[in-house]
């Protein structure tokens, strides 16, 4: 089922948790800025399990 155009738009409240690892997450990247950080791709990954690459045998 779509979402309708009001519920859409509407804000997502933020938890006060969210919201402190929010703010250390953007501090960190502010004075961090030129450290490399994870792409979509590489999250995606990381979420759904796929990044299991096979490990080499002993």
């Amino acid at each position: 089922m779509p979402l309708q155009p009001d519920e859409a738009a509407a804000p997502q409240q933020l938890t006060d948790a969210q919201r402190a690892e929010l703010r250390a997450r953007l501090a960190h990247h502010q004075a961090n800025p030129g450290e490399r950080g994870v792409s979509m791709h590489e999250l995606r990954a990381k979420l759904l399990g796929a990044d299991k690459t096979p490990q080499p045998s002993p």
